[in-house]
């Protein structure tokens, strides 16, 4: 935090920052806890979608389940940033299985 706050980060920790999203759900893995490896600045993990009772509305549905998880650096960004992209990806898919 120290370098960063005081322009003193290296070249190699500010280029080609990437995003990457794993999927190994389509290998049958469950749930994904990604570990971000440099240049990666967030990894997205995706377990395999299950079928799972949820309620909604006070009833109890069926519904297709996907675990999601995000690992950042918080160098570059923060865990509420995260938080709402999160937010926002289960809004989309909800939307998907809705509509």
């Amino acid at each position: 935090v120290g370098r960063v706050r005081s322009g003193r980060l290296r070249s190699s920790e500010l280029s080609n920052a990437t995003v990457t999203f794993s999927n190994l759900g389509e290998r049958s893995a469950d749930t994904l806890m990604p570990i971000i490896y440099p240049p990666q600045v967030a990894i997205i993990g995706c377990g395999q979608i299950v079928r799972r009772p949820w309620v909604k509305d006070g009833e109890v549905h069926v519904r297709q389940i996907m675990s999601v998880t995000i690992a950042g650096d918080h160098r570059v960004s923060d865990g509420r940033s995260a938080a709402r992209f999160l937010s926002r990806l289960e809004q989309q898919l909800a939307k998907l299985e809705d509509g």
